[in-house]
């Protein structure tokens, strides 16, 4: 009987540490993105810097800008599921890259990755249509 006890436990305490160990690995997703973000995209390395507008949407509101001065960027960040998507638009507020990805928190700091496209001025793909381009930051 004693021995049908222990099992018991012993089976008991390693399911408690296995719940316990996935639930340390899970990366969460940050409830904000503001600030500035080290960018790495397609090769090209700069500041991410974004403002998170206060909302009660579901998806929060985004802007700034990407790689420096004279483009601007603008979409949105749902906290709950990490998703991040937003349009970088030139002086004149024409889109020209559209980025998507997914930002994540771990225990040391909080990260995103995705992928971007390149748009011309009239809403399509240029010469290398149809390719998506890596992209990544942390904070």
């Amino acid at each position: 009987m004693e021995t049908k006890s222990m099992k018991r436990a012993l089976s008991a305490v390693l399911g408690l540490s296995a719940l316990l160990w996935t639930s340390t690995a899970y990366a969460a997703h940050p409830a904000s993105v503001a600030g500035n973000w080290n960018a790495v995209g397609n090769q090209t390395t700069g500041t991410l810097a974004i403002v998170q507008a206060a909302s009660a949407a579901t998806c929060k509101p985004i802007s700034g800008s990407i790689f420096g001065a004279g483009t601007t960027i603008q979409g949105s960040y749902c906290p709950s599921t990490g998703r991040i998507v937003f349009a970088r638009r030139n002086a004149a507020g024409v889109p020209f890259q559209i980025y998507e990805g997914y930002v994540a928190r771990d225990a040391l700091r909080d990260r995103m990755g995705g992928t971007f496209m390149v748009w011309n001025a009239a809403g399509g793909g240029l010469a290398n249509e149809g390719v998506d381009f890596n992209f990544s930051a942390i904070k």
